[in-house]
């Protein structure tokens, strides 16, 4: 007990009640009513009970018109609750307990909390009959620091329909013990005993008295054989030690009648009479035993939601990856088409703004001195007569313009069909990976459902100048690139080399809008792609591909691909970082947000739950 009794003990128990639910809910886990249960029991079962002086609390239960209200003004010795007449007369939990215990401080505040709302002291016994919050009063006869409830039929309704099985589940969760009465009629109505069953053992084992409202003429030993069947469908082999004691209620008129209150007497020789029964039960000796299975019982549970938390985890963290793979296929097949064309001749005109002065004023005059500015002049000239126009052969800026457009629409038509898909796959290499869309994004994806694709497809139509303009960033990148070329050329014989293959040997046809490989060069890299440097020149051969049937030797190609690459590189990390902004915002952003915010909070809280439950399980062991 002295571990039960330890701050520690206390706070890890208010850790594991507060996180659990935290990371059932952030993973949408089904399993609201359980957790709703669970909770109640630590609240109600645990935390209140770690205090030696918190009275026993029975809970008088039966189905309708049982002689529970009877029963319970009994053993309060003073008429509290409406009895007799039809049965489900009383809608509301009633508690009775001795003046002393209300003086406690917390003592209605730990009482009522299982019941998650307000109590008021009861004043009319007619507010019983009308549903509302639970009901208390001090009554001086009631059993020394014990505190009795007296609940409503739990089998009152039609077809499963039961009026007051809720707040009678709460009455009997938040019990140490209960006092079960029946009759002849239900004393074997398994779906009453089911249900009581599950109270008593669902959560930690408790030990019930049986009361049997029995005609006289009943002798002792069928009253025993009919409790002992009770017991038997209550707790199964346990059911010998689980009860307290069984006792008669023979019936009378006058009890009936509410005149007189219930006579109850053992059944059987070892049982003592009620009321000293129910004075000797002592909350240091039974209640250790009871937090002990409780606390086993709320462990093990808890360990069956963090297993579904992991599954569930793991089913989200695929999903997303699959996700991020379809997105990244789908920003790539944006960029089917490569403007190489509007690259070069803006790199051209850059170049030739930055010729020095001199070459400058050579160009407007003619008088150009020197073969390799000679090559210089020319090739710059023939570029900007390539690039000025439409080619032989290339697709103009607006065909490249309405191919990108119609290639954002379709792709994100693809990702928006992903994406509020029940199941998606990828091919990833070899292998098809699938999973189906975990429970917490189906908000998300409703809502994308939902979302005028019309008037999404007209948003993502706006934003393709994005795409097929050269930034401001672009600029700069040309002109950095402008910069360190000329560094790097140095002598005139390597520009003459250079220029000299591209005016000699690159064909207009060469100077076309590329085609992007249909392969996955980002592959894996996830959602957020980090594309610098990424796109090596291996990579250009496949991304930006100059065909030997151009006639250039293989020397040649190395050396265009040497001047295409960075503007290539640079071009494709910026617009594809672009598409996917984009894709995000109009597509994807929602559900993806929702699914790393979840990761992220679960990835964090499950390993804290796991180490708070290892703690309270060694702790359990020492009791």
């Amino acid at each position: 007990m002295n571990h039960f009794l330890d701050p520690e003990f206390r706070d890890l128990l208010k850790q594991l009640r507060d996180d659990l639910p935290q990371v059932a809910k952030g993973l949408g886990l089904s399993r609201t009513r359980e957790l709703k249960s669970w909770k109640n029991v630590v609240n109600s079962k645990l935390l209140p009970r770690l205090s030696p002086d918190f009275p026993l609390t029975a809970a008088i239960c039966g189905g309708g018109s049982s002689g529970k209200s009877t029963l319970f003004n009994t053993i309060s010795k003073e008429k509290l609750s409406l009895s007799g007449g039809r049965a489900g007369i009383n809608r509301r939990i009633l508690i009775s307990a001795p003046s002393e215990l209300f003086r406690k401080k917390d003592f209605l505040s730990t009482l009522f909390e299982p019941f998650g709302s307000s109590s008021k002291p009861l004043e009319n016994r007619e507010d019983l009959t009308v549903p509302g919050c639970p009901l208390y009063v001090m009554t001086p006869g009631a059993p020394r620091n014990m505190v009795l409830m007296d609940t409503p039929d739990f089998d009152t309704g039609a077809n499963h329909e039961y009026a007051n099985r809720e707040i009678v589940s709460q009455a009997l969760e938040a019990s140490d013990i209960l006092v079960y009465i029946f009759t002849n009629s239900n004393y074997n109505n398994r779906d009453n005993t089911s249900f009581i069953s599950d109270m008593l053992t669902g959560i930690g084992m408790r030990k019930c008295f049986l009361v049997y409202r029995v005609y006289p003429g009943f002798t002792d030993e069928e009253v025993t054989d009919h409790a002992m069947t009770v017991a038997k469908n209550l707790y199964g082999a346990r059911a010998t030690e689980c009860i307290l004691g069984i006792y008669r209620a023979d019936e009378d008129n006058a009890v009936a009648a509410g005149e007189q209150f219930m006579e109850l007497a053992p059944a059987r020789d070892s049982d003592p009479p009620f009321f000293t029964a129910l004075k000797s039960l002592d909350p240091r000796k039974l209640r250790p035993q009871l937090l002990k299975t409780i606390l086993e019982d709320t462990i093990k549970q808890a360990e069956n939601i963090m297993d579904d938390a992991d599954k569930s985890l793991s089913s989200l963290n695929n999903y997303l990856d699959i996700l991020q793979k379809i997105q990244n296929q789908c920003v790539q097949a944006t960029l089917r088409h490569f403007p190489m064309d509007m690259l070069l001749k803006r790199f051209v005109e850059i170049w030739m703004e930055t010729d020095p002065g001199y070459i400058r004023a050579m160009r407007k005059t003619g008088n150009v001195v020197g073969m390799p500015f000679k090559f210089v002049s020319s090739t710059v000239r023939w570029m900007g007569r390539t690039f000025s126009g439409t080619p032989p052969g290339t697709d103009s800026v607006r065909d490249f313009q309405n191919k990108v457009a119609t290639d954002m629409l379709n792709a994100a038509d693809t990702l928006r069909h992903e994406a509020v898909s029940p199941h998606i796959s990828v091919k990833d290499g070899i292998e098809k990976k699938s999973e189906p869309a975990p429970p917490i994004l189906k908000k998300s994806m409703k809502a994308l459902a939902d979302k005028n694709w019309e008037q999404t497809s007209a948003v993502i139509l706006d934003s393709r100048d994005k795409v097929v303009s050269l930034t401001a960033d672009m600029e700069e990148g040309l002109s950095n690139l402008v910069d360190e070329l000329r560094k790097n050329i140095g002598l005139a014989g390597r520009i003459k080399q250079t220029f000299s293959a591209m005016l000699n040997v690159i064909p207009a046809t060469v100077a076309i809008t590329y085609v992007l490989s249909t392969g996955d060069p980002v592959g894996g890299a996830g959602l957020k792609v980090k594309l610098t440097g990424l796109f090596g020149l291996q990579d250009l051969y496949a991304l930006v591909a100059i065909p030997a049937t151009t006639g250039l030797s293989k020397k040649d190609r190395d050396q265009v691909n040497t001047l295409i690459e960075p503007i290539a590189s640079d071009w494709l990390n910026k617009k594809l970082v672009t598409i996917e902004e984009i894709f995000e915002k109009q597509v994807t952003g929602d559900i993806i947000e929702t699914a790393e915010e979840a990761i992220g909070e679960s990835e964090r809280l499950i390993p804290e739950i796991r180490h708070t439950i290892e703690k309270l399980r060694k702790a359990s062991e020492k009791i």
